[in-house]
């Protein structure tokens, strides 16, 4: 059982994650038996409505890179060589630089701003790190077209007078996309 606040915290830091191993303990006489997994996932108040995940893997044909789920390494796009995320590290550093009040209003009201999140500035005020929250929402909004998305964003740091971040995105790779 997940309590509902470690679902719904808004802390990306602070995600719900779960991680499973399986080893394979005993030898099957059929050396291209299959795995299968059925993870059923449900609230405990509404038993009607579930969903349920199924995997099959199948020996010699995983399409699904390893080192992208195992490894603490950039995750990169294979086709354009950009990172894919900013990350935890980048993110703690841009809330350290936007997240106070700032006379000019170059901070993280401009930046929502900037990036067409406005009318949640209300909302983003009530949080402790309210630039972590704008870069999720505009993260998950962008995805499908980084890297152009990060050049936008770096832009959008210019145009707010802030080089210092836009700084931060232009910093190599390794040290931004590390999910």
């Amino acid at each position: 059982s997940i309590p509902f606040c470690h679902i719904w915290g808004g802390n990306r830091n602070a995600l719900l994650h779960c991680a499973f191993t399986l080893e394979k303990v005993g030898t099957s006489p059929d050396p291209n038996a299959t795995f299968e997994c059925v993870l059923e996932c449900r609230q405990e108040d509404c038993q009607g409505a579930r969903q349920l995940l199924t995997f099959k893997l199948v020996p010699n044909d995983c399409k699904v890179s390893e080192s992208r789920f195992t490894q603490e390494k950039p995750i990169l796009d294979e086709i354009s060589g950009q990172c894919s995320w900013i990350s935890p590290y980048l993110s703690l550093r841009l809330c350290t630089l936007l997240d106070p009040i700032s006379s000019q209003g170059n901070d993280w009201r401009q930046l929502a701003q900037r990036l067409g999140m406005e009318s949640l500035v209300p909302y983003f005020g009530t949080l402790p790190h309210p630039t972590e929250m704008i870069l999720t929402l505009w993260e998950a909004a962008n995805a499908e077209r980084l890297p152009t998305s990060l050049s936008d964003l770096r832009a959008a740091f210019y145009a707010m007078q802030r080089p210092d971040c836009a700084a931060l995105l232009s910093e190599s790779p390794n040290r931004t996309a590390v999910r």
